[in-house]
């Protein structure tokens, strides 16, 4: 029966092929263009309803088909436009056919750049991330890392280790993590080459789009660096055949001032004044010189020694009481930020050539009084086509910047203890700057005039005329690429970078700074001589070098059999050399700024007697130098066909060989590799559905890898001056391992793609699965070898051997829910991911509290999760209650030393597991309004609490109002009672306390991220010189929504002194 039903099918298609090609046939070319913009549209598939592909346009637009008279429609489609259905009539010879765009969204995300090669979207097996220009320009930011916050799917930006005034940029994870103790920020790709320097170089006006690889099929072609994913960065190039258009940006922000009131970690003036007067009535405080005391007490001391009467303390009581140090910072040391963008770009291209140079100027002041920032850049690319085939790409790229950090932030003003002094007083009522206690004992500063010292007092406000801290950093980035088509079947192609990047930093310190008075006081000796000159001091150094050449030659073609089998292939080879050399500090006394000299001609080997004790060494360069090569060899290639854009297989393969790796590793080289399945299954004739006209399925396998330069197979020893004999030292750091490996990750990944009808649903749904072998661990090794860590000798060894495994899942929605004169576009993004330890060795740790600090990894746990003694309340002393070996005890100290590891508490992860953004856009007419929510969940943060022994150390806390103070209180508090800090049981409650389950919070939270509002109008009068103008406003960091934790913290940053200060912003792009 099958075998006859197989024959009449055969047999119908013959006679049905056979008529087809009886009937005449007419030649029919033309041109397909975008609706709007009128630019030539390549990709766009030429097909008979129903039936099969006959051709599709090529990069001008162009087609040309062999058609039946008997057929008298032709369908033209393609992934960014609407369908469109034309009728040909008898003497069509030649078309013009304009296609619509079916959104900005879908347009954007027609090629996806992998760094080596483009690929329409819907030809795609990988799983790919999309930022449009579109996305990039919405909020404006000086770096491009906060523009993607929010906005990419499954990329988390971790902050949480953000405890100062001045945030570093976030911590990277796409897809959580595929290494244990290697980096596991993905790698960046800039204009097709990693990019290892920073963003903070790269002007956001520049970028035409962002990519992001998360899934072997996309990333592996990348290799031994693509195991944490890969972000791509291809910046805006110019376009032949355009007339020269300029655009011209310019943005303003205003950072409001930060929130000083935020941090729970301060108490009011009149509170810790009662808690000084209590502990100077108790002796709590040491009066020694090298020790600093709070100034209050400083006075308290002077009234007890009958220097001042009992009015003049009751005076500078009452005036401490009345004062905030947060009021009195937000008015001397705080302003409001002011962040200006200036930007200008020349596109355009003739016959043969295009072209684009830009320039753009940053100037940010920070809302930090004293800190600027200010980043040049400029460049120029172009292409050229000689002779139709021949191509050469040539650009140039120059960032210039300058950070200068003289802000003192309120932080600082711990007066020797672990809080914020609240009483002190920056400025007095005629205009003088005060004093506050700084490094040593105020009483004994106050002093040192009348010991023929210089000034010994530390002035904030002085301080921020005296010092110049600044960091520059330069960067050429030149870039040649040479392309020669012979045919579509071969392309052969040779691109090379060279980057130089230089930079350091620089301090100086004028002559009445208190860091120079402070360094010359300490090492004036018995007889009053100055060893080291009152004058300025400069340090110069800590410079940073980084020099690279890069070289990569490849073959790609196309090949095109009747529309219905395409095939792709990409082979290639390259090379990377890069040295990075580093030079430490050097300093200059007695330093004149304007004849530039200062002196160096100390005996740096001598320990001076040094104020007001101990004995010292100078400040001096540590005369150590770094040299670091890295070379890295590739081959890679790519394969991708695909039936009738319907059936498509993608795969590729790479070799990596690099020197910081064993003779064996290089020898067999790293095979890395991917193969990948799609199926355009609403292609199908049996599914013909009205409502999900789009549906692909598609499913990739692979093995990226990993690296980490910290590791090498050769053993490594460092070289110094030894500062008491001046002669040479060697420090052995690294035993070296020949058989060292790169990191394998193996990444499958299971996706659906779908669109509704008209597109007003489309999105796509991911589930991946991460397996990371053999990747570095540690190993416990002989302590007698001689390794050296740091100081102390070391048992730690690092080796390819642990496994960790990483699963989750993505969901992205874009929804059309009004379409019309008024529009409402909805973007959700859904993310979950987790982590585990499959193969660790642990058993060297035995300590709870090394475990609960380290967090070492755990088979069969999270990387992330965090451990903490089990809390059960206090008991009716106000003790905490706890148990050992399963009864109740009081033995704080042996229960704090020797609890067992295996019953420490398992709180959870410490990094978000489930994260969600939603993007609303409406637009009408000229106007768009979008607002920007972010919601995280399934992690947790510590807060902090009031310790035991904070009034000794100056550990303020605004749990000490919530303080256990007598029996009954344990019914409704969990904050321990005041209890001498120098006490052993004490020390061992309050770090069992702070280590403890009770301080650990749910961070789940929603954020309002950002709302912006624009206006854009584009002139449709060709002839006119204004193309288009947009005006916009938005604001970012508005706030948080709804939060899990009563305590009103931010689950994000726990540890920092305030949230991050809103941004208001205003901008302007003028296109001529």
């Amino acid at each position: 029966m099958k075998i006859k039903l197989v024959f009449i099918l055969f047999l119908f298609n013959s006679v049905v092929t056979t008529s087809l090609f009886a009937q005449q046939t007419v030649k029919i070319n033309g041109r397909v263009v975008d609706g709007i913009a009128a630019k030539p549209v390549g990709g766009v598939s030429v097909q008979i309803p129903g039936g099969m592909v006959l051709a599709r346009t090529d990069s001008l637009g162009q087609f040309q088909v062999l058609l039946s008279t008997a057929i008298n429609t032709l369908v033209f489609s393609h992934v960014g436009y609407r369908p469109d259905t034309i009728a040909v009539k008898q003497g069509d010879h030649h078309l013009l056919i304009k296609l619509n765009s079916r959104s900005t969204i879908l347009e954007e995300v027609e090629v996806l750049n992998t760094g080596y090669y483009q690929i329409p979207k819907e030809r795609a097996t990988g799983s790919f991330g999309f930022v449009s220009k579109e996305d990039i320009a919405r909020v404006p930011a000086t770096n491009i890392l906060d523009r993607l916050d929010g906005i990419v799917n499954s990329l988390t930006m971790d902050r949480s280790n953000t405890n100062g005034e001045r945030a570093a940029d976030p911590k990277l994870r796409l897809r959580g993590l595929s290494s244990i103790q290697s980096n596991s920020e993905p790698l960046i790709i800039l204009d097709g080459f990693p990019y290892e320097q920073g963003l903070a170089t790269i002007n956001p006006s520049d970028i035409a789009s962002i990519t992001v690889l998360k899934d072997a099929a996309a990333a592996s072609i990348w290799g031994a660096r693509a195991g944490n994913g890969v972000i791509v960065i291809s910046t805006k190039k110019g376009t032949t055949n355009q007339p020269t258009r300029i655009q011209y940006a310019s943005v303003f922000q205003l950072q409001d001032k930060p929130d000083l009131y935020y941090a729970p970690n301060y108490l009011p003036a009149a509170t810790v004044l009662d808690i000084e007067d209590e502990m100077f009535a108790r002796s709590n405080y040491l009066e020694r010189n090298q020790t600093p005391i709070p100034l209050y007490t400083e006075w308290l001391i002077k009234h007890r020694d009958k220097k001042i009467s009992d009015q003049e303390l009751m005076n500078f009581r009452d005036q401490l009481a009345a004062t905030d140090t947060r009021e009195e910072s937000l008015s001397y040391f705080y302003q409001k930020g002011f962040n200006q963008h200036q930007d200008i770009a020349f596109t355009g291209g003739g016959k043969g050539y295009a072209f684009r140079s830009s320039a753009s100027y940053d100037k940010n002041r920070s809302f930090l009084k004293g800190d600027t920032y200010t980043r040049w850049n400029a460049n120029m690319q172009g292409t050229i086509h000689w002779g139709g085939k021949f191509k050469i790409m040539p650009s140039i790229w120059y960032t210039q910047q300058f950070n200068v950090q003289n802000g003192i932030g309120f932080t600082s003003f711990t007066g020797g203890g672990n809080s914020v002094v609240p009483y002190y007083r920056f400025q007095d009522g005629n205009g003088q700057s005060l004093p506050i206690v700084k490094g040593l004992r105020y009483g004994y500063q106050e002093s040192a005039p009348g010991l023929g010292l210089l000034d010994w007092m530390y002035r904030p406000l002085d301080e921020l005329k005296l010092n110049d801290n600044r960091s520059s950093d330069q960067e050429l980035r030149m870039q040649m690429g040479l392309s020669y088509e012979f045919s579509k079947l071969i392309r052969w192609e040779v691109f090379y970078q060279y980057l130089n990047n230089l930079n350091g930093q620089s301090a100086l310190y004028d002559k009445d700074s208190y860091y120079a008075r402070d360094l010359v006081n300490k090492f004036t000796q018995a007889d009053m001589t100055k060893v080291i000159p009152y004058g300025a001091i400069r340090r110069e150094g800590g410079r940073t070098g980084a020099r690279s050449h890069s070289i990569r030659t490849q073959l790609s073609g196309e090949w095109n059999h009747r529309n219905q089998h395409q095939l792709n292939y990409l082979l290639g080879a390259e090379l990377l050399d890069r040295i990075t050399t580093t030079s430490p500090f050097a300093w200059s006394y007695g330093y004149d700024r304007d004849l530039l000299t200062g002196r160096v001609n100390f005996d740096y080997t001598k320990r001076y007697t040094t104020r007001p004790t101990g004995t010292a060494l100078i400040p001096a360069a540590s005369g150590s130098y770094g040299l670091n090569t890295y070379r890295f060899l590739s081959y890679y290639s790519n394969l991708a066909y695909s039936y009738r854009d319907k059936y498509l297989a993608t795969a590729s393969l790479r070799w990596d060989a690099s020197n910081i790796y064993g003779v064996k590793t290089n020898q067999k080289g790293v095979p890395l590799w991917s193969i990948g399945l799609g199926w355009q299954m609403a292609q199908e004739s049996f599914f013909q559905n009205d409502i999900i006209p789009s549906l692909k399925l598609r499913a990739t396998y692979g093995s990226s890898g990993n690296t980490n330069p910290n590791v090498s197979t050769f053993p490594i020893i460092s070289y110094m001056i030894d500062d008491l004999t001046n002669n040479t030292a060697a420090v052995l750091t690294s035993v070296g391992n020949p058989s060292l490996q790169w990191e394998r990750v193996n990444t499958l990944n299971l996706g659906i793609d779908f669109g509704t009808r008209n597109n007003r649903l489309t999105g796509s749904l991911e589930y991946y699965l991460k397996k990371g072998n053999n990747l570095i661990g540690a190993d416990l090794m002989d302590p007698t070898t001689g390794i050296i860590d740091n100081v102390y000798p070391t048992i730690v060894n690092r080796i390819n051997y642990a496994n960790l495994q990483t699963k989750g899942w993505d969901i992205t929605v874009n929804s059309k829910n009004i379409v019309g004169a008024f529009n409402w576009d909805t973007r959700l993004q859904l993310a979950k991911v987790n982590n585990k330890v499959t193969h660790y060795n642990t058993n060297d740790i035995t300590s709870a509290t090394i475990f609960i600090d380290s967090r070492p990894p755990v088979v069969g746990q999270s990387l992330d999760v965090i451990y903490a003694f089990p809390w059960h309340g206090l008991n009716n002393e106000g003790k905490p209650v706890i148990y050992q070996n399963g009864e109740l005890t009081t033995d704080y100290i042996n229960y704090y030393n020797d609890y067992p590891i295996e019953e420490l508490t398992k709180i959870g992860g410490r990094i978000p597991t489930l994260t969600a953004g939603m993007l609303n856009t409406f637009r009408w007419k000229h106007w768009s309004v979008s607002a920007n929510i972010v919601w995280k969940s399934g992690y947790y943060f510590q807060r902090t609490t009031m310790d035991p022994g904070g009034e000794t150390t100056g550990a303020y806390h605004k749990d000490y109002y919530r303080r256990w103070q007598k029996a009954g209180d344990e019914a409704f508090t969990d904050v321990l009672p005041k209890a001498p800090a120098n006490s052993p049981e004490i020390r061992a409650i309050g770090s069992m306390t702070t280590n403890s389950s009770l301080l650990w919070e749910r961070g789940d939270h929603l954020r309002l991220r950002d709302i912006t509002l624009s206006y854009h109008w584009i002139n449709k009068n060709r002839a006119a010189v204004v193309k288009s103008l947009n005006f916009g406003w938005s604001m970012a960091n508005i706030g948080i929504l709804w939060r899990r934790n009563k305590y009103g913290l931010d689950p994000d940053i726990p540890r920092a002194p305030y949230p991050n200060p809103r941004i208001t912003s205003f901008s302007m792009n003028i296109e001529l």
